[in-house]
């Protein structure tokens, strides 16, 4: 058997901020949180449109400056205009010197000011900038996930009321995005509910997209994932509201007799997973009649005065909460250093790394010298391994809906090329307090363990 000091010990340090234009953002909530921040102090759509309002003037003036020179022109075209009539000939001489210099010139002014405008224009619209769209279908996909796993009603949700936090309602297009992932998801029902939902705006007035392009674009995701019979019988409707349309007869029996291509589902999580989370979601104080709490000082002289509050959730394997660990300075120091470097999360060995829809999150790894993490001698003395065998500590934030799907922190044996020693421990931190969710879950175990600030999880 190896010595403990031989073996390694994954440190997680989690931080959520409340459940994230550089890279994907979605991912994050800090760096949603920072976007947003962004765009609110961001002035260049006022400037924008401070400009087009002073372009507007700008073209009005110079109406006004070619219809007086379109009026001199006139003058001089009038039949009883005779240069003889001194009258006509010290107007002729003034409109064509005075007036019309002036007229040209304001003229050339205005429009020497409406080009150096337009060029101004083109640098703020360039300055404007967008999320991409793998930033909208992370969000969609969190936003389903949480559907999913919580068992959200599709009408609350459309309706806007997620767990009674109030939104405005969402449209008929809006019900039509949260579908299509669906659909890709392979949650069928699900996508159903929110067809249902969508045709119920439209039928109600909602011009956001139209019955019969709904019920298309549904039969066609239905059949691009596979589902052929849905797809046929969403597609009877189209033909119930077009059944003279050549076009719609045709893809019905496109739909009817063709195979459909290969396509990648989003996986489901592993079946225990949405039970586990619901339960923290229902009760995050429920103690299960097994658990045993305690002080604990490992008879280590860090925690004599100060033992730590522990409460052991299973014997086999060993998972322990310990309660109240880390004060906020602390944590708080934590995040401000790691904010402005993490990354989008990634997976596989290294060399190999790739980020992965099963790992939704950004994250970094800290260096041991840093000196804010001089608390390793405390996790020693919380865990009783040695800092030699630790891994860097890793620190996650996770975005709109993320996860981590359920696996395992230690490496299969059977990768014997693998160049690192085993895991035998994870302790893992919470840096924030959530609002709802952000659970971690042990899913064969029937156990999950709420985010606190502070509390800390250790699992062996």
């Amino acid at each position: 058997m190896k010595n403990l000091h031989d073996c390694c010990v994954l440190v997680w340090i989690v931080y959520l901020l409340g459940q994230f234009i550089a890279a994907e953002v979605y991912s994050s909530t800090s760096q949603i949180k920072d976007e947003l921040e962004r765009l609110r102090q961001d002035n260049t759509v006022s400037l924008l449109r401070q400009l087009l309002d002073s372009q507007e003037r700008r073209l009005a003036s110079m109406k006004r400056f070619v219809q007086s020179i379109d009026q001199l022109e006139g003058d001089m075209k009038d039949p009883e205009f005779n240069v003889h009539h001194p009258l006509d000939a010290y107007r002729f001489f003034k409109n064509h010197s005075v007036v019309y210099n002036d007229s040209v010139t304001n003229l050339l002014n205005e429009l020497k000011t409406h080009e150096e405008e337009q060029d101004e224009i083109t640098k703020l619209a360039r300055k404007l900038t967008a999320f991409h769209k793998d930033d909208l279908i992370g969000a969609i996909q969190g936003f389903i996930r949480i559907q999913d796993v919580y068992g959200l009603e599709t009408q609350d949700l459309a309706d806007g009321n997620v767990r009674g936090l109030h939104r405005r309602k969402m449209t008929a297009l809006e019900c039509q995005d949260m579908m299509i992932v669906a659909f890709h998801s392979d949650l069928v029902d699900l996508a159903l509910e929110w067809l249902e939902v969508a045709l119920q705006r439209i039928e109600a007035g909602d011009d956001t997209i139209t019955y019969t392009k709904i019920l298309c674009k549904a039969a066609a995701v239905a059949f691009n994932v596979k589902y052929e019979l849905t797809a046929a019988m969403l597609y009877e409707y189209v033909l119930e509201r077009n059944p003279r349309s050549r076009y719609h007869r045709q893809k019905m029996k496109y739909y009817q007799g063709y195979n459909t291509q290969d396509v990648v589902r989003y996986p489901l999580p592993h079946e225990g997973f949405p039970k586990a989370c619901q339960m923290t979601m229902e009760n995050k104080n429920h103690i299960r009649r097994e658990h045993v709490c305690m002080y604990l000082d490992n008879g280590h002289p860090l925690l004599r005065y100060q033992p730590a509050k522990v409460e052991v959730l299973s014997q086999d394997p060993y998972i322990s909460v310990y309660h109240d660990c880390f004060n906020l300075e602390f944590l708080t120091k934590l995040i401000e250093l790691v904010k402005p470097q993490i990354n989008r999360s990634m997976v596989g060995r290294v060399g190999d790394e790739h980020t992965a829809h099963f790992r939704t999150s950004k994250g970094l790894f800290l260096e041991f010298s840093d000196p804010l993490l001089r608390f390793y001698k405390y996790v020693e003395a919380l865990t009783m391994l040695r800092q030699e065998s630790f891994e860097k500590f890793q620190v996650a934030n996770y975005g709109i809906g993320g996860h981590y799907e359920t696996h395992r922190d230690f490496f299969d044996f059977d990768e014997k090329d693998h160049k690192m020693n085993n895991r035998i421990a994870t302790f893992m931190i919470y840096l924030t307090d959530v609002e709802e969710g952000g659970a971690t879950a042990f899913s064969e175990l029937d156990v999950s363990v709420a985010p606190e600030a502070g509390k800390a999880v250790f699992l062996v």
